[in-house]
Formats: C-alpha cells, structure tokens, sequence
C-alpha cells in the first residue's frame, strides 16, 4: 500500500484510504487533500510523488497543477447573467467577442462553448509557461485557433 502522510481523524480515514487506493492503482501518481469545516483544518492528507522518475515524494507543501478549477464558477456566473437578461446561451461567443470569430468560429455559441461542444479543448500549439497567465495572450491565442474538431458534432 502507498504511504499517506498527513493528519487526520478516524473520519477522514476512508479519504485517506482512497488516496492511498488511486495512487497505487495508477490513477494518480501523487496528490493531497486539505478539508476544513467551518475554519477548522480537520485533514491535510497527501501521499505518492511529484515527478513521474518517482523520486521526489509529494510532501506537505507541494503545489500541484489544476485543470478546470474554474469551470463550476464560471457556469454559476453565466447562468446568473444568463437569469438576468444580461447573456443568452444561444448567442455566438463572436457577437460579444469579435475577435472570437476568427477561423471557423463564428457560429460558435455561448453554450456550445460552456458544454464543450466547441472544439477547443485547449491550445494547439506549445507554448512557453511564460505565456499561461498572460490574459492578453492567451485571450489572442484562443481567438486566432480553428477548432479542433467540427464544432457541435
């Protein structure tokens, strides 16, 4: 079994468990999970590794890379404007974005591109990490690539 380390209480042991459980199977290679209940950390569990070489272990500090965090926020937020009268989910992406209509994306509604049905799982084309947070460029990036596949197909 893979060693966890951390803090917890028997509650949070089957979440231990878990963790412990996907690394070894491959599911993950490393991860942790810090729970709190109103302010009080009441697990800080983390076990496997930070490189794929295995040789360094995850450790209590280990920052790890999150994809699609924000998704869930921002599907709140459009379905608030959306309630407002502010947005409709069937409006092309292009009509509020004009540049999002470059190559082959102007058909492409706000819907399309909230259910993935937009072809634009992500960027075609590398890129230095220098570049990840750079609004303006990746917002240009995004609009100037075809989608990936044929948009809602």
């Amino acid at each position: 079994m893979t060693d966890i380390h951390g803090r917890w209480t028997q509650r949070f042991a089957p979440l231990a468990e878990a963790l412990a459980h996907s690394i070894e199977i491959g599911d993950d290679l490393g991860a942790g999970v810090a729970v709190t209940i109103e302010g009080e950390l009441v697990a800080h569990i983390f076990g496997g590794w930070q490189d794929r070489q295995k040789q360094t272990p995850w450790a209590e500090q280990s920052l790890p890379c999150i994809f699609s965090s924000g998704k869930a926020v921002l599907a709140v937020l459009v379905a608030r404007a959306v309630e407002q009268g502010l947005l409709d989910y069937e409006v092309p992406v292009a009509d509020i974005w004009p540049e999002f209509g470059a190559a082959g994306k102007s058909e492409i509604t706000v819907a399309m591109a909230l259910s993935h049905q937009a072809g634009l799982c992500g960027l075609s084309e590398e890129m230095s990490p220098a570049t990840w947070l750079d609004w303006d460029a990746i917002c240009t990036k995004i609009a100037a690539q075809a989608p990936l596949w044929e948009p809602n197909a």
